[in-house]
């Protein structure tokens, strides 16, 4: 089982595709403009592409990851998978993040406390 990590913080996106041990098989990382951290739209087309880099690259090494975890520098509600405050990325409040790519909310097994999204 592999899993893909996006981390959104203010200056940019890092994506990379893990195996449960931690150890990294593909990342990619997105800059955001000065400014971008104010807005949904740049965060989430950043979180996006930077996801998908990392996908592209580790299925060009035959791995796929079935499961997503996503990590933002603030408060979410874990329970509906919602950022109620992130001081470094006012463009994320409100935000569902679990259900902006369309898969539903979920837990990984044998990864406790961590928020995911499986595929």
């Amino acid at each position: 089982m592999s899993i893909l990590g996006i981390d959104i913080g203010g200056s940019g996106v890092k994506a990379g595709v893990v195996t449960p041990e931690g150890e990294i098989l593909f990342h990619a990382k997105v800059d955001l403009a000065k400014g971008q951290s104010k807005e949904t739209a740049p965060i989430l087309e950043a979180a996006t592409r930077a996801g998908r880099e990392a996908l592209e690259g580790a299925a060009g090494k035959g791995v796929r990851a079935t499961a997503v975890g996503i990590g933002v520098p603030g408060v979410v509600d874990a329970k509906n998978g919602v950022v109620v405050a992130s001081a470094n990325l006012e463009g994320l409040r409100g935000v569902p993040l679990a259900g902006f790519w369309g898969m539903p909310w979920d837990w990984v097994p044998g990864w406790p406390m961590t928020p995911t999204r499986r595929r």
